[in-house]
């Protein structure tokens, strides 16, 4: 791993974000692209908050934190991630927005750079196949919160070089996470599993069976789950989750993926969760992961 110093990250949403701190906080020198300066602006504002907080809680010093800070940097140009050594798309679950940033770092970058994109719902493996060079590309599912939650799923495609693999091993190790190897199967192992959790949760608040809380309650005592369903959803944010759905039922036409009429009428009056200050329950503080 000595030779990997320079990550890439494409986008600084809520996974962009996150990944950026986690991998500044291992040592790497992180390379964010986004589209303008001020959403730019916006992801280092909220960094500089998550590193304050860890600091008053005791879990990073100042000195760390500011060498931390110092490790991350931001452009609006994607060409000045030529250098990376391994580059993160984070962008939403778009193929097609996708496919067209991996098409412009496969023309700038170098033939060694690694190419990984941020993803739980999608092909890989087409995503690969819009690149020239298909054997350097892997997916990744980080799951939230990112700084907490240890395991990654790691997303194989029959191109991959097995260097490639053993690189990326390395690094999530690096990163002090676990890792495992899932075949290109959208929705992996977690998400498969979560997205009809969540959405049969929302399905038993329509019938009227119980309220909100009692249904969280009924999962975090009597399931021993850390989170209820709705705070899930309101932590991803309710359009992120049903996209995530829209594209496992587009893949498996299974009726468990279809979103339930409530989370599409909260959506459409942008009662999206907690980054917003509202979804299933009321938030008053700055959403920072």
């Amino acid at each position: 791993m000595e030779q990997m110093q320079q990550i890439g990250i494409v986008g600084c949403g809520l996974s962009g974000c996150a990944i950026a701190r986690i991998v500044a906080l291992a040592g790497y020198n992180v390379h964010i692209s986004e589209i303008s300066q001020a959403t730019l602006d916006l992801a280092f504002q909220k960094s500089s908050t998550f590193f304050k907080r860890e600091s008053m809680r005791g879990a990073l010093n100042k000195e760390d934190m500011q060498g931390t800070l110092s490790r991350i940097h931001g452009t609006i140009d994607l060409h000045d991630l030529a250098d990376c050594d391994l580059i993160i798309e984070t962008l939403p679950e778009n193929p097609e927005a996708k496919s067209h940033i991996f098409q412009q770092l496969d023309a700038i970058c170098s033939p060694n750079t690694i190419f990984i994109s941020h993803t739980s719902s999608l092909s890989i493996e087409s995503l690969a196949s819009s690149i020239r060079s298909p054997e350097r590309i892997v997916g990744l599912h980080f799951l939230h919160p990112i700084h907490q939650m240890k395991l990654v799923e790691i997303i194989k495609t029959p191109f991959v070089h097995s260097s490639v693999l053993e690189t990326l091993l390395a690094f999530i190790e690096s990163l002090g996470k676990e890792s495992i190897v899932v075949k290109d199967a959208p929705g992996l192992i977690v998400n498969r599993l979560l997205i009809a959790h969540l959405l049969n949760a929302v399905r038993l608040l329509e019938s009227g069976i119980a309220d909100i809380e009692d249904i969280d309650k009924a999962m975090q005592i009597g399931c021993g789950h850390p989170m209820g369903p709705f705070r899930i959803l309101d932590y991803y944010g309710l359009e992120l989750i049903c996209r995530i759905a829209d594209n496992l039922y587009q893949e498996y036409h299974d009726p468990q993926y279809q979103p339930p009429a409530l989370l599409l009428e909260m959506i459409e009056k942008s009662l999206l969760g907690r980054k917003v200050g509202q979804g299933f329950y009321t938030y008053s503080d700055e959403f920072v992961e």
